[in-house]
């Protein structure tokens, strides 16, 4: 669910690439943006289809083997805009797809993708899966209380859960987001020649979006008593940063850019992560915070994003 996203579509690709037959399934309310790949593969499926529709729920529940959870409302802005819908799409919707799941038993694994966002604001704190969540949004609050639902329900039945809270995912995909830091940041730098960064002393954990996919394919793939029940964290801990940090590595990296910090944080999450627990499953990051900069720098000099301002490229 949620296969046609930021995240979803390079997800797929990788789950192709591994072996695995993919069948996605996404409400394309930003559009239909690149998957012509995808439809190469032999072993790719697409449906349009909302979380919100039992009938489909159940149908997908009963023909799979494994479900990988992206879909819903994603980002404070949008979740913001209309709470009920939020409430719907982010709470109630994924709890009949697990229950469609426990029910029709075909299921065998169950991977919710949460944030990291859960862990809200902690300046000085360097915080592992174990560490309360004091989730500041309703974007976060729902996924933090969905996590304890998800692992809940499935304890003691036939379906493997596991929860990956990613950090914040940055990087070109077929459907780059500029409505994330990194993105934003590399992009205004990169064809405006400044960027704004507020406050800078805020602690970021990040991920690329491959290395994102990545992890739901270990997910998938790794023996059911090391991943059954867990909630990992994922990224990496060289890939914790300070907004400041960050803004001095993407002035060096965009030549002839200016970084302006400005006072005040309208992003009130501040956290340091920690990716010990993932890592010692056999997980690494495999692109760089440098590179992954590198490689939205030169796609959007190259042109390759056909409209980098395109409102279908943001989530908020």
């Amino acid at each position: 669910m949620g296969g046609a996203g930021y995240i979803g579509q390079v997800a797929a690709g990788k789950l192709l690439e591994e072996g695995f037959e993919v069948h996605t399934v996404d409400s394309l309310i930003h559009g239909p943006q690149a998957q012509e790949a995808l439809f190469r593969h032999k072993g790719f499926s697409f449906d349009t289809g909302d979380l919100n529709d039992p009938e489909l729920m159940g149908s997908l529940a009963a023909g799979h083997d494994a479900v990988v959870l992206l879909a819903g409302l994603v980002g404070e802005a949008a979740c913001d805009r209309d709470p009920r819908l939020t409430l719907a799409s982010n709470y109630l919707s994924p709890l009949l797809l697990l229950e469609a799941c426990l029910f029709h038993g075909k299921v065998g694994r169950f991977v919710f993708i949460s944030t990291d966002s859960c862990y809200g604001n902690r300046p000085g704190e360097i915080l592992d899966e174990e560490a309360e969540l004091r989730p500041i949004s309703l974007y976060a609050a729902l996924k933090a209380r969905l996590e304890g639902e998800i692992l809940g329900r499935a304890k003691g039945s036939n379906l493997t859960a596991t929860v990956l809270r990613f950090a914040t995912v940055y990087g070109l995909a077929p459907r780059t987001r500029f409505d994330l830091a990194v993105n934003i940041l590399t992009r205004e730098a990169t064809l405006r020649k400044v960027a704004t960064i507020y406050s800078g002393e805020q602690w970021r954990p990040l991920v690329h979006v491959s290395d994102a996919a990545g992890a739901i394919a270990m997910a998938l793939k790794e023996p059911t008593g090391r991943v059954g029940g867990q909630i990992l964290n994922v990224g990496s801990n060289d890939q914790n940063v300070r907004f400041d940090t960050l803004g001095r590595l993407i002035a060096e990296l965009v030549p002839g850019s200016e970084i302006v910090t400005v006072p005040g944080a309208p992003d009130l999450r501040d956290y340091h992560v920690s990716f010990g627990k993932i890592a010692a499953l056999g997980f690494k990051a495999k692109v760089s915070l440098r590179d992954g900069i590198r490689g939205l720098r030169d796609a959007l000099i190259k042109g390759e994003i056909a409209d980098p301002y395109d409102p279908s490229l943001r989530n908020a």
